[in-house]
């Protein structure tokens, strides 16, 4: 192998390892987590996109191909409306985030709510069951700290 054979070897390494230490990184803290859950997804490609696989000034083109590859394989993979719709209904309803990542905020309102029909639904269903069924309460309160408005 030339010196040349090898040097250029060396950069191609290097641009791979600039590319996927951040991502290792990232990954070693998401296993170390107790609860890792749906609702950490949208966080998760939040970081990605803005930190973890952001090209910065310092990357070689390889490295920013590589970052940008991986980037589009991760958004590729939750670019579906139904999975995105779940994904921020799970960090609505998670107590760490309660919609804290949603830009859009009409987006964050229709969940809101959807939540607040569900939990309305849930509520009647338990009211109308017939005797002897099971029970599940639901608390009114929930509804108020999703629309402080209702009279509930």
């Amino acid at each position: 192998m030339t010196e040349k054979a090898t040097f250029h070897l060396h950069d191609v390494l290097q641009a791979i390892h600039d590319a996927f230490k951040p991502v290792g990184d990232f990954t070693d803290i998401l296993s170390g987590e107790n609860y890792v859950t749906s609702s950490f997804l949208l966080l998760m490609l939040k970081l990605c996109k803005e930190n973890v696989l952001a090209a910065s000034n310092e990357d070689v083109q390889l490295t920013k191909s590589i970052k940008a590859g991986i980037l589009a394989k991760l958004e590729a993979k939750y670019d579906n409306n139904a999975v995105r719709e779940l994904m921020r209904k799970c960090t609505f309803l998670d107590l760490r985030y309660y919609g804290g990542f949603e830009r859009d905020g009409s987006a964050l309102g229709e969940i809101k709510k959807q939540s607040e029909a569900k939990m309305s639904s849930l509520e009647r269903q338990v009211q109308h069951a017939p005797a002897g069924a099971v029970a599940i309460r639901v608390e009114r309160r929930g509804l108020r700290k999703l629309n402080p408005k209702s009279k509930s």
